[in-house]
C-alpha cells in the first residue's frame, strides 16, 4: 500500500503537478476513432452457434493519439498533436471538434488507407465486451508523407519542452518521423503499444532508444525481450539498458506498476483502482500524467504514484468520452495519502 512516508505530503505533490501548466507538449501518434455499439443478448441463433444480440445504441470517441492529447490538456499550457488521418474526410471535423481548447493538431492525409476504426460491441456495463471490428489498414505512410511529416516536426519541435510519442503500430511512427522527433527535443517520452493488429511487430526495442522516458505494459516488456517466465524487477533492467532509457515504467494492470530510474532503483507502485467500467483508454491516461511528471524530474516514486492515480480514475469512464480532470485528480491524490 502506498503510504504517506513513501511519497510525502499529498498538498505538496499537488503543487508540485500544478506546475506543469507552464509546459507546451507536442504529442505524435496515431489516431483511433473507438465506436461502441452497445447491444443485449436474446438468445442462441437456432441456425447458427452464435448468441444473437439486440442493438440498443451507440457512442463514439476520439482514441489514440487524441486522446492522450486531450488527456495533457487539463495540465498544460499548450498541446500539439500530429497525426494522420485516412482517405476522404469523414472525420476531419469530428477530430477538431473533439480537441481540448488548449490542443492544436496538425493532421495529415493519406490516401491510401482509411482512419483506423476500431467499433466495438459491448454490453452496458461497457466493460463486458462481446467482439470487436477493425478497419485498418497498418502499412507505413507513404515517403512523401513521411517526409511531410518530419518537415513539420523539424520546425515546430524545438519550440516544445518535450515531445510525446504513441505509437499503437498502426503505421504513422515511421523510423525517420521517430528520428525527426528525437532530434528536435531533449526530453522524449514513448509508449509502444501491442493490440490484436501488431502483436509482435510493434515492439518498443524495434524503433526506439535513447529515451528520457518509456511507458509499456508487461505483456509488452516481455515481448520486447522475448521472456516470458524471468521476474519483472530482473527484465526491466534488461529493458531499459536496451532502451537506454532514463527511466522505464511497466504497468501491470490490477496488480500496479514497476518503475526502474536511472539510480538503478526498482519502484513498486500498488494499483488504486476501486471501482471498474471499463479499462480501455486507462493506459493512454497513465502514460500522459506519467510523462508530464517525468519531464519535470519528478521522482519515479512520485510519478508512478500520480499514473496509477490517474489510471484509477480513467477506469471509471466509459472509453475515451473524457479525460480525467486535474481537480479529480488531485482530491484522489489526497485521499490516497490519508
Amino acid at each position: 500500500r502506498v503510504v504517506k512516508d513513501q511519497i510525502g505530503d499529498g498538498q505538496k505533490l499537488i503543487d508540485c503537478i500544478k506546475t506543469l501548466s507552464n509546459l507546451k507538449v507536442l504529442v505524435i501518434g496515431d489516431t483511433i476513432i473507438d465506436e461502441y455499439a452497445y447491444c443485449e443478448p436474446l438468445g442462441q441463433s437456432l441456425k447458427n452457434p452464435l448468441v444473437v444480440h439486440r442493438f440498443l445504441n451507440e457512442e463514439r470517441f476520439a482514441g489514440g493519439v487524441i486522446a492522450v492529447a486531450n488527456q495533457f490538456a487539463p495540465f498544460c499550457r499548450e498541446v500539439h498533436v500530429v497525426t494522420v488521418l485516412g482517405t476522404g474526410n469523414r472525420y476531419d471535423d469530428y477530430i477538431r471538434s473533439s480537441l481540448g481548447s488548449n490542443v492544436s493538431a496538425q493532421i495529415f492525409k493519406r490516401d491510401d488507407a482509411p482512419t483506423v476504426v476500431k467499433r466495438r460491441y459491448v454490453y452496458s456495463d461497457a466493460d463486458h465486451k462481446v467482439f470487436e471490428v477493425c478497419q485498418i489498414d497498418d502499412r507505413d505512410v507513404a515517403t512523401g508523407l513521411d517526409h511531410e511529416i518530419c518537415t513539420h516536426i523539424n520546425g515546430a519541435g524545438g519550440s516544445y519542452d518535450f515531445i510525446a510519442i504513441c505509437d499503437y503500430g498502426h503505421g504513422t511512427l515511421t523510423e525517420n518521423i521517430v528520428s525527426a522527433a528525437r532530434g528536435t527535443t531533449k526530453f522524449l517520452a514513448v509508449n509502444a503499444q501491442t493490440n490484436s493488429a501488431n502483436l509482435g511487430y510493434n515492439l518498443i526495442t524495434k524503433k526506439y532508444s535513447g529515451l528520457e522516458f518509456a511507458c509499456v505494459d508487461e505483456a509488452e516488456a516481455r515481448l520486447a525481450l522475448q521472456n516470458k517466465h524471468e521476474p519483472l524487477e530482473t527484465l526491466g533492467v534488461e529493458l531499459k539498458i536496451k532502451l537506454d532509457a532514463r527511466a522505464l515504467v511497466v504497468t501491470r494492470g490490477r496488480e500496479g506498476s514497476v518503475g526502474f530510474d536511472e539510480t538503478g532503483s526498482v519502484i513498486f507502485a500498488p494499483a488504486l483502482a476501486t471501482r471498474v467500467i471499463d479499462r480501455v483508454g486507462a493506459g493512454d491516461a497513465f502514460y500522459a500524467v506519467a510523462a508530464l511528471c517525468a519531464a519535470i524530474g519528478m521522482p519515479l516514486d512520485q510519478v508512478s504514484l500520480v499514473g496509477n492515480a490517474t489510471g484509477a480514475l480513467a477506469v471509471q469512464v466509459v472509453g475515451n468520452r473524457q479525460p480525467v480532470m486535474a481537480d479529480d485528480l488531485f482530491a484522489f491524490i489526497l485521499s490516497a495519502l490519508q
